[in-house]
This record gives structure tokens, sequence and C-alpha cells, in this order.
């Protein structure tokens, strides 16, 4: 499967970086292990600390090829450029949206990172990218993208070059002074002042708060200098205008009996080598995911006519223990097996359920009903078709509902369903 991806990080980026503090920490650790003989290593080491995040690069579009398994989206790009897996248990965000080329798909794995977007040309080939990675027409998680550089970044870009410079004039100097050790040791008032201000800047990017807009499940969250929450209910429109991002949220107005519109402007700037943000071509893909989750809003319950068609059958009775729910489901079924109802009704309550064990937005206990009563119809065809589900449900609970829904005693299923409960 061929698609268009960009990748949230830079792997190679991130490789450098890696190698970069590996080098600098092993260097550091030499020279208090060895003494003064090794001292300008362990400048080197602090060089390579201050100027390790420079060594991000822009990303860019570039085609792939898409290996689908269940659980597991692998990217192949088709030039130069390393393979990347992206597992359905490292997802914390994913969310599906139709664009004038398709559709695209945004799948977050790492919240220091923007999303991974994945263009694709044909529905059919996103549904199957979706299933792969269990996410349905809802999405879930959270979606992050940092539009900018945080407030303070020319001041810590400026202390990094500054400390990697010191750093490398006083390994210059060790390695041209034979009395460097007694002049100038690593305890002196200088090298604790740049080694405490690249820490300082360092601990900065944790402190100093990013310039981000964030997709949630409930509400569009924008963060600057203060951090603002719109629900999707009160998003009228979104678009983009040069370099920023503009909504029209309608909000209550005290107490007139007319709300009142409100323009929302949320800037952006492109990444950078040392830094993060939106490309202006990416841009069009979030306006996309967020009408999408606005029409979500407005639709009410993702619920297919599959899941409506089943939800009257699994219903509990009025009054009716879970044990005695599933015991009657149980008899149903059986019974369904011996004597089929006329008409092709038992056929159709069978796609209908089949449909609901492969929906990833299913209620869990439905879901695992469905499985139950498809399992004492047809236990054989089931069994080979939820071992490819598993793979794709991310709650651990909702994996052990499933997996008690074809266990041959009610009471497992029951037992599960009651913590669910409890759980809500």
């Amino acid at each position: 499967m061929r698609a268009t991806i960009r990748r949230g990080d830079d792997l190679f980026a991130r490789g450098a970086t890696f190698v970069g503090v590996v080098l600098a920490l092993v260097a550091i650790g030499v020279r208090f292990v060895l003494g003064p003989p090794l001292e300008p290593l362990f400048f080197v080491g602090v060089a390579f600390l201050a100027v390790a995040p420079f060594f991000r690069s822009r990303t860019r579009m570039r085609e792939a090829v898409l290996e689908l398994t269940p659980g597991r989206l692998t990217v192949r790009p088709s030039g130069r450029g390393l393979t990347q897996t992206i597992a359905m248990k490292e997802l914390t965000g994913a969310s599906t949206a139709h664009a004038d080329d398709g559709v695209t798909l945004v799948l977050a794995t790492d919240p220091r990172f923007n999303p991974v977007l994945v263009s694709l040309d044909d529905t059919s080939r996103a549904k199957e990218a979706c299933d792969a990675l269990g996410v349905g027409k809802a999405g879930f998680g959270v979606l992050v993208w940092e539009r900018g550089p945080r407030p303070t970044h020319h001041v810590v870009a400026a202390i990094r070059l500054l400390g990697a410079l010191y750093a490398l004039a006083t390994c210059a100097y060790a390695l041209t002074s034979d009395s460097f050790a007694a002049q100038l040791d690593v305890n002196s008032n200088w090298t604790l002042v740049a080694v405490g201000m690249l820490a300082l800047v360092t601990l900065s990017d944790l402190v100093v708060p990013r310039r981000t807009i964030a997709l949630r499940p409930n509400a569009l969250h924008l963060f600057d200098d203060r951090a603002r929450s719109f629900p999707w209910s009160t998003i009228e429109t979104v678009d983009v205008r040069g370099d920023a991002f503009v909504f029209t949220v309608v909000q209550p107005h005290g107490d007139h009996e007319f709300p009142r519109k409100l323009e929302v402007t949320a800037r952006f700037s492109p990444p950078a080598r040392h830094r993060q943000g939106i490309e202006p071509v990416d841009a069009g893909a979030i306006v996309a995911q967020i009408r999408a989750a606005v029409a979500r809003s407005r639709g009410g319950p993702l619920e297919a006519e599959h899941f409506n068609s089943v939800v009257g059958l699994l219903q509990p009775l009025d009054n009716e223990a879970t044990i005695d729910w599933i015991r009657r489901l149980d008899a149903l079924a059986d019974g369904w097996r011996v004597s089929p109802p006329r008409h092709g009704e038992t056929e159709s309550y069978r796609v209908a359920l089949w449909s609901t064990l492969e929906d990833h937005d299913a209620d869990p206990i439905v879901r695992a009903l469905a499985t139950r009563v498809l399992s004492r119809l047809d236990r054989a065809s089931v069994e080979p078709k939820l071992r490819v589900v598993l793979e794709t449900v991310r709650d651990k609970q909702h994996v052990a509902h499933l997996r008690a829904a074809v266990a041959p005693e009610s009471e497992p299923l029951a037992a599960a369903i009651e913590e669910w409960k409890r759980r809500a």
C-alpha cells in the first residue's frame, strides 16, 4: 500500500542527538574516573550536550510503502530513509479526516514530537490502515502539535552556543597548556558556571510551556502565554489565513439572549533545524482534522446501523442479573443454531453481530456480547477473527471481555462485565 507520509520527528536527527548525548555522558564519566589527564574529553562532552538539540532537522513529505499487520503499521520509504514501525500499543492518539486528495490519518506516538501525517488516496486503504491499528471513525486520545518555538527560544539557543564555544576553547587550552590542570580544574568557578547554565537551559525545556494546538476528545486546546479551551460544539468555522489558524467560536454572552461570536487566532511557524513547528502544507491537514472533530461532535454518537440492530437483541431484561442475562443469550444462540428462524432473520443478525465485533467504536460490553453469541453459533469461524481483533484493542479490560466471551462457561464474562460496571 502506497502513501505519502510526514514523520513528526526526524529519526536521523534523533539518532544524532542520542549519539551526542551518549558521547557527552561517557566523556564526563571517564573524566571523573580517570581524572585531569582526560580533562579535554570532558569538555568535548559538554560541547556535545550543548549543541545536541541543533542536530534536529526539518522533516519532509515523502512517498512510502505501508505494510499492515494486526496491531502494527510499518513505513518503508520509497527512497533513502529509515524504516519506521508504528505499533498500536504505542499510540497516544489517532484521528482520520477526508481531504481533497483522499484521507489523512494522524498518528501520535510521542508527546514530545508532532504527530505523523499519513495521506492515502483511497478510502478503502485508509480503512485497512485504521483496522490494523484499531482506530475507529471517532478516533481516540490526544493529538498535539507544537506551533513554533518557545518564548525563550533565542536566549536558550544563544546560551547553548556560548556554552559550546566555551567548552571547545577550554578543550583547546587544555591540549596546548602543560599547566592546565593547575590553572583551570573542572571545579573552577567558570566551569561550574558554564555547566550550570547548560543544565538550566536544558531544564527550561521542561519548565517553559510550549506553544501548542491540541485536539482532545471533548475540546480544542490552545496554549500560548495562557491556556484556552473551546468545546467542539462551540466552534463554528476554522480556516488557515497565512501563518495562523483562525476560529469562529460561539460563546454565551452573560445574560443576553443571543450568544456572541469570537474570532480566535493561533499563529504558527514552520519548523527549523533546532525547533519544531507546523509546515504550511500541513496546516490544511490539521484544519481537516478539526473540522472532522466538530462534525463528529454535532452528529451524536457514532452508532452504525449494525450497532443499533443488535442493541435491542443484546440488552438485559428489567432487573435481570448479569449471569442470567448471559445465559439467556447463550440459550438464544443455541436455539438459532439448532432451529434457525425463518425469512433469513438469523443471517441478518449474524451480519450485524460480525460488524459489531469488527467495530472499533462499539461499546465494549455490546462488542463482547456480540462475540459471545457468534461463538455459540460458529466458534470455529470466530476464534481466528478474534485473534486478529485482539491485536488491535488497546484497553486491557476490553481484551479480557473479549477473551471471556468465548469461554465455555458464562461466569467469566459475567465477572468481566461486573468489573467494567464498577470501574465505570
